[in-house]
């Protein structure tokens, strides 16, 4: 049996999503993810952008969807349990 500790309760996770809201990011429709879309003036910006999240990505072990076209790169982060602390990461990316 698994114990998920870094599970938010539910008014943490509201004004998780709040604030992330007010950055751009969005929840995905019908799962427990959220995405933003990142514009670059090039590709190699966006895939800089790309290697930098997936090095930080790696350190937490929490790896996200990735969307890529051209000069735009779009991480969805997910999980199969309730919003996690760690989801506070991607406010970093701003």
């Amino acid at each position: 049996m698994r114990i998920y500790s870094h599970w938010l309760p539910p008014a943490d996770r509201d004004q998780l999503m709040m604030e992330l809201r007010a950055t751009g990011w969005m929840e995905v429709e019908d799962r427990d993810a959220i995405f933003k879309e990142f514009h670059f003036k090039t590709f190699n910006q966006a895939f800089g952008f790309m290697s930098r999240v997936a090095l930080q990505a790696e350190k937490m072990n929490h790896h996200p969807e990735w969307f890529n076209v051209y000069n735009k790169g779009e991480p969805h982060w997910s999980t199969d349990m309730s919003l996690q602390r760690r989801w506070v990461e991607p406010k970093k990316l701003n």
